[in-house]
């Protein structure tokens, strides 16, 4: 099965964009394994969501050797999070990722660099956009696209992971988001290790989906309720 890939960021009128993400398949197994990588961070650190049901997100191995093995506490490794593929929403659908941008986000010039992304609307101001990353196993189908009737969500794309296995890749207005403070460097976590590195704020713009089984998230029930009532899945 050839590899493919989706690359998309979140952009606003007078040309200005939040990061970009891409998200693309690879493997020579019967189900090929889904990467994500949000693109300022290329070559660096991606998350890495395999068919054997391991993910994580980590460095590269050149990366974690060349400039964050030494700012971190000895005996750290380069992973920055480690979870198994999240229990499903409801038969067959797996809310795999997710990602979420709010609208103050929208600060960097778009360049000539882009011209194969997918630019999504951002939200208005106080606002968030979230892109969902849903995994959909036979034997069920869903009309259209995971969230299209329930919960007005808008396609960005799809990759096939063999096996009928498809990964759909959606977006919908969230809540105001919730800021959840990136913690200081100090001789701490590999994850603080990227805050200092990169100065990317993992923790405010993308929550895995394990981490985003939180009862309190309204997003998360509203997925599952969507996906427990049946309209947006139909067994073939």
């Amino acid at each position: 099965m050839p590899r493919e890939e989706l690359r998309f960021g979140i952009a606003a009128v007078g040309g200005y964009r939040a990061a970009t993400w891409k998200l693309w398949t690879d493997g020579g197994g019967e189900r090929l394994d889904l990467y994500l990588a949000c693109r300022p961070l290329g070559g660096h650190l991606k998350t890495s969501l395999h068919a054997s049901g391991k993910w994580h997100t980590a460095y590269t191995h050149e990366t974690f050797e060349s400039a964050v093995k030494d700012v971190v506490p000895e005996g750290r490794d380069r992973f920055v999070e480690r979870w198994p593929r999240p229990s499903p929403l409801a038969p067959g659908i797996v809310l795999a990722f997710r990602i979420v941008t709010p609208s103050a986000a929208v600060t960097s010039p778009i360049s000539p660099a882009d011209p194969e992304v997918t630019w999504l609307p951002n939200a208005p101001d106080g606002k968030a956009t979230e892109i969902a990353i849903l995994l959909v196993e036979p034997p069920v189908t869903v009309p259209g696209w995971p969230g299209r009737l329930s919960m007005g969500t808008s396609l960005v794309g799809s990759l096939q992971l063999g096996a009928g296995e498809t990964a759909w890749v959606v977006i919908g207005l969230s809540i105001s988001p919730r800021r959840r403070p990136c913690r200081r460097v100090r001789g701490g976590s590999t994850r603080d290790a990227a805050q200092m590195i990169f100065g990317a704020p993992i923790c405010e713009l993308s929550l895995s989906g394990r981490r985003s089984t939180d009862p309190e998230s309204s997003t998360i029930s509203r997925w599952r309720r969507a996906s427990e009532q049946g309209d947006e899945a139909d067994e073939a």
